[in-house]
């Protein structure tokens, strides 16, 4: 499972993701739809551990994700 909560970003003064929380649960299918620029991919960013969250945290298995090996 992997928890988003409260998450927050910003390129700059530009806010990409703005308090953003959600949950994704194993075997399911999400999608995630938006007009160009409106975070999509900075999401799956943050999620993956490759941006770091401004605010909030992100989860993996209840485990914030900075503290998980990155191999995890």
């Amino acid at each position: 499972m992997i928890t988003v909560e409260k998450v927050s970003f910003a390129y700059g003064e530009q806010p990409v993701v703005k308090d953003i929380s959600l949950e994704f649960h194993s075997g399911e299918f999400t999608a995630i739809l938006g007009p160009n620029g409106a975070g999509k991919s900075t999401l799956l960013k943050l999620m993956a551990g490759i941006l770091p969250p401004q605010t909030g945290r992100v989860l993996l298995e209840h485990v914030p994700l900075h503290q998980l090996p990155r191999k995890a």
